[in-house]
């Protein structure tokens, strides 16, 4: 049985028993999830392309080992993967994000928060602050 990890192919056979059944859990939250969020993702997918097109841009913010997900996705936007794919506006507002956004956001922008589930206010209080100003917010936890 071959599984898909996000970087390469691998053999789940090959693995330890305890690495095998904890791969194949994680995949079925995975596959539930997506299965079950479809038309969500899908409706959130065509409302950012629409505000790309806008000119919205992507703004994204996490505190303690979350801002490194900002960090990461904002990368994943402004220099794409895929050969040929446009590079879209994107921007991590850093540590000092709840003092950024104010003076940053536009109403046609996106705003994606990361933080730990219950675990982040400022997080929390920065994505309503946008949802108020009209963006389309995102909480990744």
């Amino acid at each position: 049985m071959a599984l898909i990890s996000a970087s390469r192919r691998i053999d789940a056979d090959a693995l330890p028993a305890r690495s095998r059944t904890g791969l194949l859990r994680r995949n079925a939250v995975f596959e539930a999830f997506f299965e079950a969020e479809a038309p969500r993702l899908a409706e959130a997918c065509h409302e950012m392309s629409r505000r790309f097109l806008a000119g919205g841009r992507l703004l994204a913010f996490g505190n303690g080992s979350a801002a490194t997900d900002a960090e990461h996705v904002s990368v994943e936007f402004v220099h794409p993967v895929i050969v040929g794919k446009r590079a879209l506006p994107a921007l991590d507002l850093g540590p000092d994000f709840e003092r950024r956004l104010p003076v940053v956001l536009r109403p046609e922008d996106m705003v994606m928060g990361f933080a730990f589930p219950g675990a982040d206010e400022a997080v929390e209080r920065a994505l309503r602050a946008a949802r108020e100003r009209g963006a389309l917010t995102f909480a990744l936890t």
